[in-house]
């Protein structure tokens, strides 16, 4: 499948704040997008619990969106390291669509820990495919 965004959540070690935070992803997304959450504990007991709870809102919302929502899940064994979580989700991703070719024209990072608002992504596209921006605010020597 071709996605158009994606998103890469690395949890750098701390569970306690992913499962609002992808909820908050799940219910904005379409089936043109992907997420992508990189486990990487502190407690493997309670990224399982955290996990389960991802997991479960994740199907409550497709069953009330009725579409899919594209999770990709990647592991490691402990905490990695933002940098590192990062390239080896995208690593995963990369492998998961097939190459860099057919990558979304759109990838996110986003930390483990925000919520975002209704149509955010949307907003987010607009915004950079904007080809001209109008600001009262002058720079110096330009007004």
């Amino acid at each position: 499948m071709q996605y158009s965004s994606a998103v890469i959540i690395p949890t750098c070690g701390i569970m306690n704040t992913i499962g609002e935070s992808a909820t908050s992803f799940f219910m904005n997304s379409s089936p043109e997008n992907i997420y992508v959450i990189h486990w990487n504990p502190e407690d493997k007991e309670e990224m399982r619990k955290t996990r389960e709870k991802v997991l479960k809102a994740k199907r409550i919302l497709e069953i009330e969106k009725d579409e899919e929502i594209n999770l990709l899940e990647v592991f490691s064994d402990n905490p990695v390291g933002f940098g590192y979580a990062v390239n080896k989700a995208f690593g995963f991703l990369v492998n998961h669509v097939g190459g860099k070719d057919n990558l979304p024209s759109i990838i996110v990072v986003a930390n483990d820990d925000i919520t975002v608002p209704v149509n955010w992504l949307v907003r987010f596209r607009e915004s950079i495919e904007t080809q001209r921006i109008c600001t009262k605010a002058s720079i110096h020597g330009v007004s």
